[in-house]
């Protein structure tokens, strides 16, 4: 036992030094950014000046099946920002505003976006996903979301319990775009949206798109190289098998990372939980008001590879360019590998891209590049993540709209009902100690 304590004391001093590392990179990146972005202060010198993702700013545990584009800027006082353009040939859109701390405040998915007269939104359950005309116009207002009679198309910067507002008359807003069709650009095949000031007087001006810059976020890496050792004894960080945990906000997630494991996480975690949820710090970490989230940490300490089996939700599928727009139990899901420390995304497998079998299950292996079993394609009908170069990585697993009838939808859950709530879905995990002991599993094929 104190050979372990001892062990998860050495993982523990080198987990600070990377996150005291991570943050103060992350802190100069943020700086350093041309345009202003989401990170600063109110900058109306260019619309769509920030962009995230893994080729650009990977933070906040982006998915490498969206683009994120967002403004920060001041809301004129008595008017409004008025955001104009097309429904992209894609998957989903989006549009959220979100408070000082990265909390989302709110939200308007494609769905609740009314077309301009003359256009179709492509959105709708069976509508037409190649109309031509697919116009748009959306209000961002400065005040409170009212919680009855809404008005259509208009986006807020104070949540409707008034408690998450942004800075005064600042806004903070991302636009989502997930997978667009195959062929098609990160925006979907259509222009970004043309983003235009307009005063109490009536007086309008646009913002220039500008292109997002380049930059990338610190301790971003393929996530295909060896990891850099193999933590010394079993359960430092991860539990064997791996426990799902709802994503409620950033602390309770860090303290899921350092203390739920085999020795603290039956006293410590739930603590930390309780107090985090006291103070109020809910919400997420840019977070999507659409989704919601269970993650999870790995330990190549537990072993080379981990695999994952579960029931797959089903989710409409786009990419091909159908004409139609279908239904699902959601409309998207993912699995994600991330960076525990930096929060960059190493890669997403989703739904699109993950072989089931005749029952609906999945199969997904996670491992470092070099220990990518043989049998871990799709034509085995296996999925792969890389899991990066550290000891430990996190897992993410989405949930996108889920239709009223999933009821095993991670939406439905609550703290530590996980594997109960989800049913067949619930990722279940097995460590396999080396990866000749899972490539003897064989190839099942689809």
């Amino acid at each position: 036992m104190f050979d372990r304590i001892r062990g998860r004391a050495a993982s523990l001093a080198l987990a600070s030094a990377l996150l005291a590392s991570g943050t103060t990179a992350l802190a100069a990146t943020a700086a350093a950014a041309p345009h202003g972005n989401i990170l600063l202060g109110p900058n109306t010198a260019c619309a769509w000046g920030f962009q995230a993702g893994p080729d650009k700013v990977n933070i906040a545990y982006p998915d490498t099946g969206a683009t994120y584009r967002g403004s920060n800027m001041a809301v004129p006082r008595g008017g409004y920002i008025e955001i104009s353009g097309q429904f992209p040939h894609a998957r989903y859109l989006s549009m959220a505003t979100y408070s000082r701390t990265s909390a989302s405040v709110d939200g308007l998915n494609d769905q609740a976006i009314v077309p301009d007269a003359g256009s179709v939104n492509p959105f709708l359950d069976g509508a037409d996903r190649t109309a031509g005309n697919r116009s748009y116009t959306v209000r961002l207002v400065d005040g409170r979301a009212p919680e009855t009679d809404r008005p259509a198309n208009t986006l807020y910067t104070t949540s409707s319990d008034g408690t998450r507002s942004t800075a005064p008359n600042g806004a903070l807003f991302l636009i989502r775009v997930y997978l667009p069709d195959t062929g098609a650009d990160l925006a979907g095949g259509v222009p970004l949206p043309t983003v235009t000031l307009v005063e109490a007087d009536g007086r309008r001006s646009t913002v220039p798109a500008c292109e997002p810059a380049g930059y990338a976020a610190p301790a971003t890496d393929p996530g295909t190289g060896a990891a850099l050792f193999d933590t010394p004894a079993i359960g430092l960080f991860g539990t064997n098998p791996p426990a799902w945990s709802k994503f409620t906000n950033l602390p309770t997630a860090i303290a899921g990372l350092l203390f739920g494991n085999e020795i603290t996480g039956d006293t410590v975690l739930p603590r930390v939980q309780e107090v985090t949820e006291r103070l109020g710090a809910a919400g997420g970490f840019f977070d999507n008001p659409d989704n919601k989230y269970i993650a999870t940490t790995t330990d190549t300490g537990l072993g080379q590879v981990l695999v994952l089996r579960g029931k797959a939700p089903t989710a409409p599928h786009t990419l091909a360019g159908t004409a139609r727009m279908g239904a699902g139990q959601v409309r998207y899901w993912s699995v994600c590998s991330n960076n525990p420390w930096s929060t960059a995304v190493y890669q997403c497998v989703y739904d699109e891209q993950i072989p089931v079998d005749a029952q609906g299950f999945y199969t997904i292996a996670v491992s470092t590049g070099p220990h990518r079993p043989a049998n871990a394609r799709t034509e085995c009908g296996i999925a792969w993540l890389p899991a990066g170069t550290l000891p430990q990585a996190v897992l993410m697993v989405r949930n996108m709209m889920p239709s009223p009838g999933f009821t095993e939808s991670i939406q439905n859950l609550t703290r530590g009902s996980e594997a109960a709530g989800m049913g067949p879905y619930y990722p279940g995990g097995e460590y396999y100690r080396t990866v000749a002991d899972f490539e003897a599993t064989g190839c099942q094929g689809n």
